[in-house]
């Protein structure tokens, strides 16, 4: 069984929201199910993730500006943050 907590969700409602104003209409059932593919399959794609994944860690990382957040949140579990 996988035991990897969850840092972050994607819903498909941010998804739609996204291509509605940036492509003039949501995605369709299929095209969404086509998603996870590009996501990951995609050199692309992977690359832009992998990027934005590196640039979040590198903001995380920098402790100013996080006093209040932290200490908003200091007990909390992340999977109570992420819900």
């Amino acid at each position: 069984m996988n035991q990897e907590r969850v840092i972050y969700k994607i819903y498909e409602d941010l998804i739609q929201s996204a291509c509605e104003a940036n492509l003039g209409r949501e995605l369709t059932e299929t095209e969404l199910k086509r998603l996870p593919c590009i996501f990951i399959d995609s050199d692309k794609f992977f690359g832009q993730i992998y990027g934005a994944l590196i640039e979040a860690g590198e903001e995380a990382m920098n402790d100013e500006g996080w006093e209040q957040w932290d200490k908003n949140y200091k007990d909390a579990t992340l999977e109570e943050i992420i819900k």
